[in-house]
């Protein structure tokens, strides 16, 4: 009877989390996992990535420079956006 009543629950977030993760659904609380690695490369590229974006708005660069340093950056950020996806999809939180 207890999964009858789970296959007709409307609530499809609360009651079917893997199916949720197979569709490609994410919870946004799963990107705080600060004993996962993967966690802290992805705050130190979105850090670097802001570092760098004060530094080509503040400081007269050389055109070549600022356009490498703004290349750098926006790959940063990429990838800093790719770790989270890959926290928000993870299953669990790894210890």
């Amino acid at each position: 009877a207890p999964s009858a009543e789970r296959e007709s629950c409307s609530c499809r977030t609360a009651c079917a989390p893997d199916r949720n993760l197979r569709r490609g659904i994410v919870k946004w609380s799963r990107v705080f996992q600060p004993r996962n690695p993967v966690f802290w490369m992805m705050v130190l590229l979105n850090l670097l990535s802001s570092v760098i974006a004060v530094m080509l708005v503040s400081m007269p660069l050389a055109t070549g420079v600022r356009v490498l340093l703004a290349v750098f950056a926006l790959g940063n950020a990429a990838f800093g956006v790719g770790l989270a996806l890959r926290l928000m999809r993870s299953p669990d939180a790894q210890a």
